[in-house]
């Protein structure tokens, strides 16, 4: 869901920003498969120690544009890093933006670079900094709430993914020892008919949505009854950007 809206953002900010960004994941595969690749891409964006594998780079470009997702804000934030308002478009700004002859893994450092060191004060990066404590969600996803992700060749900026529980079983496993429970959130809360369920068990609701979360997807909508309602801003930001 994440990362369909930056997918939808982008697009929108930008075709070319969008196309450089889905062009962006084979130069990465290319450039790490060349005699000294991961030392180039570790020169290009930066980072503090010799990148590993190019999929810890593709991890971490994903990462911020998951994040950018979330904090796509019409004013500075700083609620995940300092950032400008409209932070999707000026990544995209920078992308499109770059010097002439910039090559395309040039203008993806300077497009992320918005989310990563938009302050200017990081010298180097590091891969495995967790500076917001977000491995507690991923402990909360495993344990809780199962939720299948995958994006599309055609349609996607993405790289290609399919979701595949076994695999997902046994990164849950290897990460926290634990395994996950996918039918706990529709045992516990119910959820798999829910308009039926609110108008059967609820009363007195207002479900609020800004259409800038990209979790807003998966709320409610639309009216349900006459004392369940739905209260939708199209530039409104996340509930958590207050």
């Amino acid at each position: 869901m994440l990362n369909q809206s930056y997918f939808i953002c982008s697009q929108r900010e930008s075709t070319s920003c969008f196309d450089t960004i889905k062009k962006s994941w084979g130069e990465v595969e290319a450039e790490g498969r060349k005699d000294n690749g991961l030392s180039l891409l570790t020169k290009t964006f930066h980072f503090c120690r010799e990148l590993k594998s190019t999929g810890d780079l593709i991890d971490w470009l994903e990462s911020a544009y998951s994040y950018l997702a979330m904090v796509d804000y019409p004013y500075p934030s700083s609620f995940m890093m300092p950032l400008p308002g409209h932070p999707i478009r000026e990544v995209c700004r920078k992308i499109d933006d770059s010097p002439e002859g910039s090559s395309v893994l040039e203008r993806i450092f300077a497009g992320v670079s918005i989310y990563y060191n938009y302050t200017g004060t990081a010298s180097c990066f590091e891969l495995d900094d967790d500076p917001h404590g977000l491995d507690g969600w991923n402990w909360q996803a495993c344990t809780e709430m199962v939720m299948p992700m995958s994006s599309d060749k055609e349609t996607s900026m993405f790289p290609p993914y399919d979701f595949h529980y076994s695999d997902y079983e046994q990164d849950c496993w290897r990460t926290f020892s634990v395994l996950p429970r996918p039918r706990w959130v529709t045992t516990e809360f119910g959820g798999h008919d829910i308009r039926t369920a609110l108008r059967t068990f609820g009363s007195n609701m207002i479900f609020s949505n800004g259409l800038l979360d990209p979790w807003s997807g998966g709320s409610v909508l639309q009216n349900v009854s006459d004392t369940i309602t739905a209260l939708v801003t199209e530039e409104g930001t996340p509930f958590f950007s207050f």
